[in-house]
């Protein structure tokens, strides 16, 4: 390698160490401004999450419409102002703060520029998606979907646990190899196949910069991190306690309206007659009561909840051979049939397949991710050993509470035993048969989208 001769008295040198020192000290001296007091140095303190500044009441569309555009450069401001609530715009402020975490962190900072193609490539590749579900939800069986479908898969889950639990009590990071050999799942299919669907979805838009871009989100991202996130035990024993808690207080506060029994009977026998004489004149204006050809009664739901959740046949055989005589009785008898369906599936489309309830999802979802709508929130210390098992007990105490309190447990056998060893069952230590569940179900409603086309 060749020497580089200069002059060591030169000026030049002495000046350009100069200059070099003083700027090297001025940056010190700013660095050290910025820790003392960074409100007065517009800087944001390091490690502190900012709440998104907006004059409009938050999830209001103005709101949202602010969080995305404050994410999105200029030239897309007024597609973003063209969005519209009941799950579009809501989607977009959500997928907004992913990629401002996971790629505007990056994309712009460490890698300089200020060309805006590709924010409005991702934003074409989100948008052309959220379009698609939109359109082939429309024409989703949902009712079939909820509770057929759902409840099968969920069949098949609790039976391959409780299976896999008696014949390898002791071999729990065996149950992911076995559980997807009993449901017949094929290896390297998920995510595989929801990163193809999701290709599918561009139609037009199959540029290779969004292609290599959704590889990596999908698997890595959301199907990587996010899906075994969600997929932890823990999750599934707090949801359980939330809803014995829902119920608990439910209970509670009707026992405390007992001395105003005559008028909350008088009130409870009007809002029944009312919806039974309402769903006689839908029957008789429609001829029909559904638009379904299989009655709510005759749905696979019931069977989860009669032999896989409450195992009637072997706890109560009695009690069920009796549930079973009055299923045969509703459906001899069209009216009341009819009547049993009509009161259900309007209480399906009314309260839970409405626009309103998905974007309040969304906006669930997007606060417990994002809790100011700025960085995403410290994740969740999933507890392990001793105080995992504190908490599944604390669980399995409430669910028997609520058996007791609703007068289940008599009837139907169920002992405290019987309550902890199925919080026991659903608590794998392999979080696998989890991720593999919710893998299933996903697959099950991607497929009733991509079969319905609206094109």
């Amino acid at each position: 390698m060749s020497s580089i001769l200069y002059n060591t008295n030169s000026s030049l040198i002495q000046k350009f160490q100069r200059n070099e020192s003083l700027a090297t000290s001025s940056q010190s001296v700013r660095r050290l401004q910025r820790e003392v007091d960074p409100v007065r140095h517009n800087v944001e303190p390091l490690g502190v999450d900012q709440p998104f500044q907006s004059e409009s009441p938050r999830d209001s569309p103005e709101y949202l419409g602010e969080l995305c555009c404050s994410v999105y450069p200029r030239s897309l401001h007024c597609r973003i102002e063209g969005l519209e609530l009941g799950g579009t715009l809501e989607a977009h402020a959500l997928i907004a703060l992913i990629l401002k975490s996971f790629v505007f962190s990056w994309y712009g900072t460490k890698i300089p520029t200020h060309n805006d193609e590709f924010h409005v490539l991702l934003f074409d590749l989100f948008d052309t998606f959220t379009q698609f579900i939109a359109e082939g939800q429309e024409t989703v069986p949902w009712e079939q979907l909820i509770f057929d479908d759902f409840p099968l898969i969920l069949s098949q889950h609790i039976d391959t646990l409780r299976r896999l639990r008696t014949l390898y009590p002791h071999s729990a990071q065996e149950h992911a190899k076995l559980y997807k050999q009993t449901c017949f799942i094929e290896d390297g299919r998920y995510p595989r196949i929801f990163v193809e669907l999701l290709k599918g979805s561009l139609r037009g838009h199959k540029s290779q910069l969004q292609e290599s871009f959704l590889d990596s989100l999908c698997t890595n991202v959301i199907f990587g991190r996010v899906f075994d996130s969600i997929s932890e035990s823990y999750y599934v024993v707090r949801l359980m306690t939330k809803v014995s808690d829902l119920l608990l207080a439910k209970k509670t506060k009707d026992t405390s309206k007992v001395r105003y029994g005559s008028v909350v009977f008088l009130l409870r026998m009007y809002r029944s007659a009312k919806v039974l004489v309402s769903s006689i004149l839908l029957h008789a204006r429609e001829k029909r009561a559904i638009s379904t050809p299989t009655p709510i009664q005759d749905r696979y739901f019931s069977t989860l909840l009669l032999e896989d959740i409450l195992i009637l046949p072997v706890k109560a055989p009695l009690l069920y051979f009796l549930l079973k005589c009055v299923h045969r009785a509703v459906a001899r008898v069209h009216l009341l049939k009819s009547l049993v369906s009509s009161v259900a599936y309007k209480y399906i489309h009314r309260r839970l397949l409405t626009r309103h309830v998905v974007a309040t999802g969304i906006n669930k979802i997007r606060e417990l991710l994002f809790p100011n709508d700025n960085e995403m929130g410290p994740r969740t210390v999933i507890p392990t050993g001793d105080e995992f098992e504190v908490i599944k007990q604390v669980c399995a105490d409430k669910m028997w509470n609520v058996l007791q309190l609703y007068h289940i447990s008599g009837p139907c056998g169920i002992t405290r035993v019987d309550v902890t060893t199925f919080v026991e069952m659903v608590c794998q230590e392999d979080k696998s048969c989890n991720k593999i569940l919710i893998f299933r179900l996903l697959d099950c409603t991607l497929a009733y989208i991509l079969d319905n086309p609206t094109d």
